[in-house]
């Protein structure tokens, strides 16, 4: 298999998009299997910590890396000479390199300046971030130039390798953070290795740094930061405002209430898989099939949406049943907020694809940053009025904000095609809303909403392929002209 191709003919499409949906639901499966054993296993205080180390991991992946693996992609998609790709390639591969061995000395400086810190606290987080940056920076091309089957491949070795030792730790007796530390810093560690051995073979390794290249990357690189830093805060600042508010062991109910809820945030995860390279190459190319790709995706991720929320309004209450116990019952309420607001996160994404692809890096970064401040000015005032609802209800708000926020700034960057999103919208806000309605009024048996909601999703399938469902010249009155 050569890493440095790269095909945006439909059929080459669907099978990244198959292979990125099949890792999801393998992914979920193994989730399946292992959450129950966890909650069993080990506490809701564990769970938190866990769930703390994560999060603060997550945040310093991109402000270490400078940004660079996203913000180098878009010069890579467009460019399959192994000649280019190798110089480039390495001058991200060795600044990468030099900026974790400076984050190291930093980790060293603020465990010594902070005494108050707990050491051990400080350590797991670096060890983990360190995981996840080598492997990031392992599949950077893999994931460019769309080699999603070999992807999918090293993903489940890591999950499932990481499952199987899970279970090993557990059946030695730990009942600490370390049966969820030590596999993926294990495994993602192992994998990192086993990548680097890979891309020397197709190619060999550079020891330079392509000054030019970089100067080029940098300002879209730092362009971005603030989106996923904007982005951590919207998911993750309802994470310290519980620790802060009520401990760890609320935090662990936030851990297991999102982990449910990734259903939602698998379906984004899917569209990472296809969309932004191929997005950006198409647009790049003046691909004239792009405005019926975008068209197809759009309709289709808003058909998996509606069902989504249906299901979880129906079966919310089994599924904490048969995943956690009794005692997380609590969370019912949170989780189907918190599918929704990933749920809009999803949509975000769509049109985050198409202002990346037009360098329009400012654009995504004020959608970003608006939600991130909705989601920091709300979440600690509601979470400490209402607790886990509050940070729920704060990440729905900013959720509505970013997609908001992202569709009119889409709609102004000379698109060469009109999309009826407000007849689509529409649809399924009906399904929202009836499916908010059941929950929040604790319908007990939610088959009504059910049928309805698969009601309204046929009413947009038929209004879509038929046309004969009078519901067209209703949203012509409301239609927004053509930019």
């Amino acid at each position: 298999m050569e890493i440095v191709s790269f095909d945006t003919k439909g059929s080459a499409i669907a099978k990244n998009a198959f292979w990125g949906f099949l890792l999801q639901v393998l992914l979920k499966f193994k989730g399946v299997i292992l959450l129950p054993i966890v909650v069993h296993y080990l506490s809701r205080d564990v769970l938190g910590e866990w769930k703390l180390i994560t999060t603060t991991g997550a945040v310093l992946l991109p402000i270490i890396s400078l940004n660079l693996f996203d913000g180098s992609g878009m010069f890579f998609s467009s460019d399959v000479d192994k000649v280019s790709v190798r110089k480039k390639y390495y001058s991200v591969f060795n600044l990468a390199l030099l900026l974790e061995a400076a984050s190291l000395v930093l980790c060293f400086a603020v465990a010594w300046l902070f005494k108050g810190l707990d050491a051990r606290f400080v350590g797991m987080i670096f060890l983990y971030f360190a995981a996840m940056y080598n492997y990031k920076l392992g599949i950077m091309l893999l994931q460019t130039y769309q080699k999603s089957r070999f992807l999918m491949i090293l993903n489940l070795t890591a999950e499932y390798g990481g499952f199987l030792l899970s279970l090993v730790l557990i059946a030695l007796g730990y009942r600490n953070v370390i049966v969820l530390m030590a596999p993926p810093v294990i495994l993602y560690s192992c994998l990192s290795v086993f990548m680097f051995f890979r891309i020397r073979k197709e190619l060999p390794y550079w020891g330079g740094v392509d000054r030019d290249f970089i100067r080029k990357t940098l300002p879209i690189s730092l362009s971005l930061m603030p989106v996923y830093l904007a982005e951590w805060v919207l998911m993750a600042i309802g994470v310290y405002a519980l620790n802060h508010f009520y401990g760890e062991g609320e935090v662990g109910f936030y851990s297991v209430l999102t982990s449910l809820a990734s259903l939602t945030l698998a379906l984004r995860a899917t569209l990472q898989f296809f969309w932004f390279s191929t997005c950006s190459n198409m647009i790049r190319n003046g691909d004239p099939q792009f405005p019926g790709f975008f068209h197809t995706v759009l309709k289709v991720y808003l058909l998996l949406i509606a069902l989504a929320l249906v299901l979880y309004a129906g079966f919310s209450r089994e599924l904490i049943l048969i995943m956690a116990k009794a005692e997380y019952l609590p969370i019912e309420k949170g989780l189907f907020v918190v599918v929704l607001g990933n749920s809009l996160m999803v949509l975000s994404c769509i049109w985050n694809g198409i202002l990346y692809a037009k360098g329009e890096g400012v654009k995504i970064t004020a959608s970003y940053v608006v939600a991130g401040l909705v989601a920091l000015v709300l979440s600690p005032f509601l979470t400490r009025w209402i607790g886990l609802l509050g940070a729920a209800l704060s990440y729905l708000a900013a959720n509505v904000t970013l997609l908001v926020v992202m569709v009119r700034k889409a709609g102004n960057v000379g698109m060469a095609f009109t999309v009826d999103e407000r007849r689509f919208s529409f649809l399924l806000l009906l399904v929202v809303a009836l499916c908010s309605a059941c929950v929040a009024l604790g319908v007990p048996h939610l088959w009504t909403a059910i049928l309805c909601g698969l009601a309204l999703v046929l009413i947009l399938i038929l209004n879509e392929t038929t046309g004969f469902i009078p519901i067209r010249s209703v949203f012509d009155l409301f239609k927004r002209k053509s930019v």
